[in-house]
């Protein structure tokens, strides 16, 4: 399903380009336009605007702004590291890649950029502002700042589909993204983002869509150094990964407080960190529904911590996990709902593999009445791995 899904978006995106005039940009100054802003204030909707691969750097080269045009951005040789855009921002004098603020809806595309060194108050390496609705494919934002939103702040629908983010920072919240509204984020990385509050994703008044993102060695001085949520909103996590993350004081993995109430959904949590919570913290006056998800061998905290709240478990495995498992409030939904506390025999954990052995309890064919447990299936046979301890392999995950 998830290929199906992947190569749709890359064959609409390339099918409304076919009919369309395509414009070349290089970053020398030649081609078609002399800078990327010139393009997009000479072409009409449906055009298309290629990037060679290169550095953009300086002014027509950033804070780069569509105006309203349904057009399609993107780098020529396909994405990944090669082509740029250098936002060269600062403090005193600040910069952002991209600045969606005109009402652009889905058909304002931006493909396989990479966007670095912006700094701005909102969004360091994008702003979508306001009632806007812009698609990302395959773009990555990295070591950008800003006060919100790091990497990209978000106030409505955007989309980003097999975007990374990563060393972004944020001094308040949402070290790679900071998002409202339905935002919806497919097969994303979040590596290494920091933040007071949702060291990887913040969400806030937010019915987001998360599915397949993997949320890595993220830090929160505060909350939720892999996501947090908070205010009245309802997301849902899917298939998400959080491995490696460290808070500060509330949920490693993910927080949620002020009346959010998240779904969560074939997730795994691993080796992730916070004073109360190392995986997942539900605050009082919220609630969640976690079923089917995996966490594991926190490596400061109980797996999960839910204050005075309905949060519901179903067919879900903590094990290992410093501050214990199936404790406190959650204690009597050990037994219950497929609920168990079971190693779950990972492929190569140290190795970062966390594909799950042939004899794990949370493999659809040892728990039929649940169906697999966690992001990952089954990826190895059940033969001896190489001997080593936890706190070796807990080791590779502390900072």
């Amino acid at each position: 399903m998830r290929v199906a899904v992947l190569a749709l978006a890359g064959a609409v995106f390339w099918s409304v380009a076919a009919g369309a005039t395509t414009y070349l940009v290089r970053p020398d100054g030649s081609g078609d336009f002399p800078t990327v802003q010139a393009a997009l204030d000479g072409c009409a909707d449906g055009d298309v605007i290629e990037l060679v691969s290169g550095v953009f750097q300086g002014e027509g080269n950033r804070d780069l702004d569509f105006r309203g045009r349904a057009v399609l951005l993107g780098a020529q040789a396909g994405g990944g590291r090669d082509c740029v855009i250098d936002c060269q921002g600062s403090e005193g004098d600040p910069h952002r890649g991209f600045h969606f603020h005109s009402g652009e809806g889905p058909g304002s595309v931006v493909r396989g950029i990479f966007v670095r060194g912006g700094y701005a108050s909102h969004g360091g390496g994008l702003w979508c502002e306001g009632t806007t609705s812009p698609s990302f494919v395959e773009c990555i934002f990295a070591a950008n700042q800003a006060d919100n939103g790091g990497g990209a702040s978000v106030d409505e629908a955007a989309s980003f589909t097999r975007c990374a983010f990563e060393e972004n920072e944020a001094t308040w919240a949402g070290g790679g993204v900071k998002a409202y509204g339905p935002a919806e984020l497919r097969d994303c990385v979040f590596r290494g983002n920091t933040a007071r509050h949702g060291g990887g994703l913040y969400l806030y008044w937010s019915s987001a869509r998360v599915d397949g993102c993997s949320f890595m060695e993220n830090r929160a001085g505060g909350g939720g150094a892999g996501a947090h949520c908070e205010m009245p909103s309802a997301p849902a996590f899917t298939r998400c990964t959080f491995v490696g993350n460290v808070a500060a004081y509330h949920g490693g993995g993910v927080n949620v407080q002020v009346e959010c109430a998240p779904v969560l959904s074939g997730c795994t949590f691993a080796f992730n960190s916070a004073f109360d919570g190392g995986g997942l913290r539900t605050g009082s006056l919220c609630s969640a529904v976690v079923e089917n998800t995996l966490i594991a061998f926190s490596v400061i905290g109980a797996g999960a911590v839910c204050q005075e709240n309905d949060t519901q478990f179903a067919c879900c495995d903590l094990y290992g996990n410093d501050g214990g498992d199936w404790v406190d409030e959650i204690a009597g939904q050990f037994g219950l709902r497929g609920n168990i506390a079971a190693d779950p025999l990972f492929c190569d954990p140290a190795g970062g593999d966390l594909r799950l052995e042939a004899g794990s309890p949370c493999g659809p064919e040892h728990n039929p009445a649940c169906g697999l447990i966690g992001a990952w299936p089954v990826g190895c046979g059940s033969s001896v791995a190489p001997e080593t301890t936890w706190g070796a392999i807990k080791a590779i995950f502390r900072r």
